[in-house]
């Protein structure tokens, strides 16, 4: 309402003081709705009651007179109403003491009166028209009367206004929440709260008080000392907000809660699957809430690989189309994939030793001559491994076979599927001797193919060297087994007929492809690839090179 010059006159002869400002009724234009109104005179009276320590909330009702907002406070001070230097609040709701201005502004622009009655003062709020430099500008003024009444707090009456008192935007007034807790900021315990909407949409409040919307979620909260924009409808940091509200979902106490969480926080394109959050304060409740919702066999997804591993193994796993934030952050929580896929090939890696008695007789022969000639054959060799049948799991990676292994500590590991073949069984371990020589190289590299070529020469001398030994091992063997004769018999006359064409294919199993050439020596001689079996000539090692001698 605009006070004509009459009625300041009849104010002043009433002993009322008119007091004019310099704030334009045009300032703060954006607050157009009664809501603006109603937050900042109901959030001054609540930060009055926590200032007075009032365990009741201030009254917000429609009366008879009007709208009326009434505290149990201190009562008013001039210095809300007056331009002044406020010191900054940061554990109360009204942060720069300027709402109140602010919203007399709003509630004159809209054609209402207020009027403010505290134990000292009453004020009433107009507005007068004031012309400079020929334009006329309308300006708040407050009429007040100094005064001592018995009255406590502060109250705030704005007559003819019957409309909304938008309580849903007070927390104060809406259901009791799905979670809440506490955390202190300055001289309060301020409480942070989870709620299920209401109204199908989400919501965020801040101190108590409504601030925005939030698209995508079904959920509204309540959190404390978030940064807001001057007009208190959005947040200065979204980054912040988010690791406000994840700090809510962290500190959920129930395992049904911890299962809100994990569908909330788990679906695409949501307010709540791009949160960001500390660490969880409750970790067996969350683990507990995923066994429930997914099951016990149940992974959570980080790779691709780590998938398909898992899944292979007989897991479930969950989480492929979680959004990044929730999944890297339930990732220092839960057993992921990766995870069981590391542990199950670690597990399906070791081999299990079988005993020499458990073996067949022939395999036994063959695991006894390898052993025999790793014994006899020379070579900078250390340390000589212990040579041991065993069940070697496929390759759980790519369920390749794995025919020996390498511990480079203390075993060589022959799988019990080639002992019955000595050429595999004597191949197979030239290969992985091949490891175990420095500097344990891998497959593939000229190191490893260098150590097999100089190790196979090696076996090659031991075997011609010990010849008779081997045979007597091996007659030996296969006498106790039953067997009426050996295997391989020498063929008088030919010198390679005593050769085991084991060491050849150990050759091939390394890689080893000899030129072909001829040398000259005082015999003839050429190098091949395969060892003939003509009875006209015997081959020999020659500097790592399988040779051919005519006789």
């Amino acid at each position: 309402m605009k006070l004509t010059e009459a009625q300041i006159a009849d104010f002043k002869a009433k002993g009322w003081t008119v007091l004019g400002t310099t704030f334009a009724l045009g300032y703060k234009s954006q607050w157009d709705t009664p809501w603006f109104i109603i937050r900042e005179f109901y959030q001054n009276a609540l930060d009055e009651h926590d200032v007075a320590h009032v365990s009741t909330i201030p009254f917000l009702g429609i009366t008879s007179e009007g709208l009326v907002i009434q505290d149990q406070g201190r009562g008013l001070g001039a210095e809300s109403l007056l331009m002044s230097e406020v010191k900054q609040t940061l554990d109360l709701r009204g942060r720069f003491g300027e709402g109140m201005k602010f919203a007399c502004i709003a509630a004159v622009r809209m054609g209402y009166t207020p009027i403010i009655e505290t134990p000292k003062v009453s004020i009433q709020v107009y507005s007068t028209e004031v012309v400079m430099g020929g334009k006329s500008n309308e300006l708040l003024t407050f009429v007040y009367k100094e005064n001592v009444r018995p009255l406590v707090g502060t109250k705030i009456v704005i007559p003819g206004y019957h409309d909304s008192l938008y309580k849903d935007r007070f927390t104060q007034f809406l259901p009791e929440p799905i979670f809440k807790t506490q955390f202190q900021l300055g001289r309060f315990n301020r409480t942070w709260a989870i709620y299920k909407s209401m109204a199908g949409e989400g919501r965020l409040y801040v101190g108590d008080i409504f601030i925005r919307t939030l698209t995508d979620s079904m959920y509204m909260y309540n959190v404390w000392g978030l940064d807001l924009n001057p007009d208190r409808i959005s947040e200065v940091d979204n980054w912040s907000l988010r690791s406000k509200v994840g700090t809510l979902w962290a500190y959920v106490d129930t395992s049904s809660l911890a299962g809100l969480a994990l569908t909330a926080l788990t679906a695409e394109e949501t307010f709540e699957g791009d949160l960001n959050f500390p660490e969880i304060k409750n970790p067996s409740l969350w683990k507990n809430a995923w066994a429930l919702k997914y099951g016990g066999s149940s992974v959570l997804y980080t790779s691709e690989y780590s998938r398909k591993m898992a899944e292979s193994f007989g897991y479930k796993v969950i989480g492929q189309n979680f959004p990044y934030n929730t999944r890297h952050m339930l990732k220092n929580l839960l057993t992921t994939d990766e995870q069981v896929t590391a542990k199950r090939e670690k597990e399906l890696s070791v081999p299990k030793i079988i005993a020499d008695k458990d073996l067949p007789a022939e395999s036994q022969v063959n695991l006894a001559v390898v052993r025999f000639l790793s014994e006899k054959a020379q070579g900078n060799i250390v340390t000589k491994p212990k040579i041991v049948a065993a069940a070697i799991p496929p390759d759980p990676r790519t369920g390749t076979r794995i025919l020996g292994l390498c511990e480079n500590v203390t075993y060589i590991y022959l799988d019990q599927s080639i002992l019955s073949n000595l050429e595999s069984t004597i191949g197979t371990f030239c290969h992985e001797m091949g490891h175990w020589m420095e500097p344990h190289p891998l497959d593939g590299t000229m190191e490893h193919t260098s150590n097999v070529q100089d190790y196979s020469a090696q076996i090659f001398v031991a075997h011609e060297k010990y010849f008779a030994d081997i045979m007597r091992i091996q007659g030996k063997e296969l006498e106790f087994a039953g067997y009426p004769k050996v295997i391989y018999k020498p063929i008088p006359g030919v010198s390679f007929s005593k050769v085991y064409p084991s060491v050849c294919y150990a050759f091939g199993l390394c890689g080893f492809s000899p030129p072909k050439e001829r040398t000259l020596s005082t015999r003839r001689k050429r190098v091949i690839k395969e060892p003939p079996h003509e009875k006209r000539h015997h081959w020999e090692v020659v500097g790592h090179k399988w040779v051919e001698f005519y006789d």
